[in-house]
């Protein structure tokens, strides 16, 4: 039971953290526009401004993603759902997304499947070309994994593809996303 009040109360500070940095990317543009002579030029965002928004409500999907099905874990079996290469690449993606590398053993765990079968997936998943290895410059027996650049372009697409119809169509529809030029 204190788990979930506490999961809740992550969620809605999330919400709320979303809220401030949709609000800050507004206040931005605000502000440059006055500074660059009021309310006579339009200034809008800029791309550096959307992209974090954009990666932030993506990172914020992969996560509520991933916990939803470790949830349904916990009153369904596990069998009837498996999809560890599923798994692997979400929470790869959400690593990628914050700059980190993640060992094979905290990906195998993430995986939700035993160990073995995790790496047959990792292995899969890098004769595909989705994930990449990586040595550890300190110790050899240490291996970092990684979702390459194709499958973050891949990841990128798909989670903006889910989320088109919520904000991110609103935001381009109304002129004032990346894709309407501004600089």
């Amino acid at each position: 039971m204190m788990i979930g009040k506490v999961l809740g109360q992550i969620s809605r500070l999330r919400a709320a953290a979303m809220q401030v940095l949709r609000i800050s990317v507004e206040l931005e543009a605000s502000v440059m526009s006055s500074s660059a002579g009021g309310d006579s030029l339009r200034v809008r965002p800029t791309r550096q401004a959307w992209r974090e928004l954009d990666a932030a409500i993506i990172h914020e999907k992969v996560v509520e993603t991933y916990r939803a099905r470790r949830r349904r874990d916990r009153f369904l079996p596990t069998e009837l759902f498996g999809e560890p290469g599923w798994d692997l690449l979400l929470d790869l993606f959400a690593a990628r997304l914050h700059g980190r590398l993640i060992s094979v053993t905290s990906a195998c765990y993430a995986a939700g499947v035993p160990p073995t079968t995790a790496l047959r997936w990792l292995r899969l998943l890098e004769e595909q070309g989705l994930v990449e290895r990586i040595k550890a410059e300190t110790d050899n027996r240490v291996s970092w994994i990684r979702l390459s650049d194709s499958a973050l372009r891949q990841m990128c697409a798909y989670f903006e593809d889910l989320l088109a119809g919520a904000e991110f169509e609103g935001w381009r529809h109304l002129g004032t996303g990346p894709e309407a030029g501004e600089s």
